[in-house]
């Protein structure tokens, strides 16, 4: 049975004024899977982090053996992408321990996994995502970032420094474990989803984020919002990826489609 959701997508990532990329993506209309991994640990491999970040969550996600996390709160498909989280988690803290040159690594990540019915977020870290729906911008992620953690203590808040706010709080690889924020969402017809790393979105903000997401086609939309980031500073890597969802109408619903084109609704 043909699928009930067409999926376009697109990606893109530069490194700014950095000397090397430390992010990495992945856009898989296949696996209908779209990750943002933001390395971090310079000189100690950042960029090996996001990559393996990556590569370990496409691998975990193909792999139809795979053992999904046990959560009885998530649906089966929300407890294979939590567990490729886990995975992706687990090859970044190994590859750490076993390298003296890697030690330190770590990574942001930023998941969305689309079914027939569901749009299923993932986030450790602090890459955004967000769904566009018209003109309603809805994060699906949690920052873990020490601005985010000191939100309720309005002074030592203002207390924190701009290096401060930025400190990330939860992290691929930095341990053994790692809490995993998890969103579930059903999925709508001109339902968009933008994934990006802090290099887009300290500079860019989600109205035009939003406006570009929805205006253009996802490659060109991907193309102007990273060029606009570059265009304001540029001092991080900047990657963003874009997800537009359609649902396929189906056979019964063709002649009633053609009508309302015909009578311009």
């Amino acid at each position: 049975m043909a699928a009930r959701l067409i999926i376009r997508s697109a990606g893109a990532t530069d490194k700014g004024r950095r000397q090397t990329n430390e992010d990495a993506f992945l856009v898989d209309n296949g696996l209908r899977l779209f990750v943002v991994a933001d390395g971090m640990g310079g000189a100690n491999a950042g960029d090996v982090a996001s990559g393996l970040t990556v590569d370990t969550m496409a691998q975990s996600m193909t792999g139809s053996a795979m053992e999904p996390d046990k959560d009885p709160s998530l649906s089966w498909e929300a407890q294979r992408l939590k567990a490729g989280v886990l995975a992706a988690n687990n090859a970044v803290f190994q590859s750490s321990q076993n390298n003296a040159a890697r030690k330190g690594m770590g990574s942001t990540v930023a998941a969305v996994l689309v079914t027939d019915a569901t749009i299923i977020a993932a986030n450790v870290g602090d890459s955004p995502i967000y769904r566009f729906r018209g003109d309603v911008i809805e994060p699906l992620w949690v920052p873990h970032t020490l601005q985010e953690l000191c939100k309720e203590d309005e002074e030592r808040a203002r207390e924190l420094t701009e290096q401060e706010r930025h400190m990330l709080t939860r992290a691929l690889g930095v341990g053994g474990h790692v809490e995993v924020e998890i969103f579930e969402t059903p999925v709508f017809t001109k339902d968009c989803l933008l994934l990006c790393s802090d290099g887009v979105s300290d500079v860019v903000s989600p109205e035009e984020m939003r406006d570009a997401a929805l205006s253009r086609k996802p490659e060109k939309a991907c193309a102007d919002l990273m060029a606009l980031a570059l265009d304001r500073g540029g001092r991080d890597n900047v990657t963003v990826v874009i997800v537009r969802c359609k649902k396929r109408n189906s056979w019964w619903m063709a002649p009633f489609t053609m009508v309302l084109r015909l009578f311009g609704r």
